[in-house]
């Protein structure tokens, strides 16, 4: 499994440029399980991937660039945590954006030519003199903002590491959220009652003549995209017993809750737009999966991700938008749902100078 904890000798900072006041848009919880390489063998050079699933989100970083006047998906830097399990030896890495695979296998496109959408670094840990394990927060903004995030398709965001076969007494890894430890160690807690949950952790191991490509089922890492769009999640609230750290779960809680017996989850809403504070919101929502996105007008700044014809004709959630904004609509235990299935959902922000609306990316749950 590749995983290992362990107490940090030492937490720094490094990062390309300034950071943005952008939001960041995450899959996992942010809070740190473990640290592991995934699937990816101690000694193989290769990509630790996190997945963002077209059947979960749409339209991510969807936002207006008032200086082109052009609609565009934008990604501006990528945040991620890295560990060296000795500090004293400095190690090479790379930052990357992937393309799903185009053959339809869940994971990453592992040819270069056609699945590195954009690869930076290599970078190097910074010297220290500490031999036991040290971790960086690396934020690796971009020169040139990225601006076409597939709309309705698989992408995922990488760490590329280096093999080392002394791993875990050295090497690096990337920290992650996993959901089979228990109690305070779990990162986050995700229905598996009805099943196995697609997995959202990959690996491209690139040390052999072919890239070869495989998943664990257990957790995410912790790699997070930034931009100027706003984030909408869905978030779980769960029972505090299975959940001692308190509060809905934004993670992949929020994407597989258990909203039937016996966990009965809440549901949440989780929406960001550090730039834009002071709009009002809304949530609409539909039963089923995403639509192929379309245009409404020159009055709506954005794509509408739902199938018109299926949204629902209630708010989920209104608001003031803000850096942060935090709703549990259905507490744990809930009494309105039971196992729902797939339904979407998408925030609609009103311009109040303006009188323009701004969409959100579509964020979906599959309600078990």
């Amino acid at each position: 499994m590749n995983t290992t904890r362990s107490a940090l000798a030492l937490i720094a900072l490094a990062a390309s440029s300034a950071a943005q006041a952008d939001n960041e848009f995450a899959v996992g919880t942010g809070y740190a399980s473990f640290t592991s390489r995934g699937s990816l063998p101690a000694a193989s050079a290769g990509d630790v991937c996190l997945r963002f699933p077209a059947t979960d989100f749409a339209s991510m970083g969807q936002f207006l660039d008032a200086a082109t006047n052009r609609l565009v998906r934008r990604l501006t830097a990528i945040n991620t945590v890295i560990q060296d399990q000795s500090g004293v030896t400095r190690e090479s890495f790379t930052i990357a954006l992937l393309a799903g695979d185009p053959f339809g296998g869940g994971g990453p496109d592992p040819n270069p030519a056609s699945g590195d959408i954009i690869r930076l670094g290599p970078f190097s840990t910074p010297q220290t003199t500490v031999s036991t394990p040290v971790a960086w927060t690396w934020s690796t903004s971009f020169a040139t903002p990225f601006d076409a995030l597939p709309a309705r398709a698989d992408f995922f965001l990488a760490v590329g590491l280096p093999g080392n076969p002394l791993w875990p007494a050295d090497g690096l890894s990337v920290h992650g959220s996993g959901w089979a430890l228990g109690g305070f160690n779990n990162g986050d807690l995700p229905y598996l009652g009805a099943g196995p949950i697609p997995p959202f952790a990959w690996a491209v191991d690139r040390s052999g003549a072919s890239p070869m490509v495989s998943s664990s089922q257990d957790r995410v890492h912790n790699l997070v995209g930034k931009g100027p769009g706003a984030f909408l999640r869905l978030g779980a609230d769960v029972d505090p017993l299975l959940w001692p750290r308190g509060g809905p779960i934004f993670g992949v809680a929020g994407i597989y809750p258990g909203h039937g017996a016996p966990r009965l989850d809440g549901l949440a809403f989780h929406y960001a737009d550090a730039l834009n504070a002071g709009r009002t919101i809304v949530v609409i929502g539909a039963f089923g999966g995403f639509a192929t996105p379309i245009a409404l007008g020159p009055w709506f700044l954005g794509e509408l991700c739902l199938p018109p014809s299926a949204v629902l004709p209630v708010s989920f959630l209104t608001g003031i938008a803000g850096p942060r904004l935090r709703t549990t609509i259905f507490p744990w235990p809930n009494r309105w749902a039971r196992s729902l299935g797939r339904m979407s959902f998408q925030a609609i922000a009103l311009d109040p100078t303006t009188g323009l609306l701004h969409a959100s990316n579509g964020a979906s749950f599959d309600s078990r």
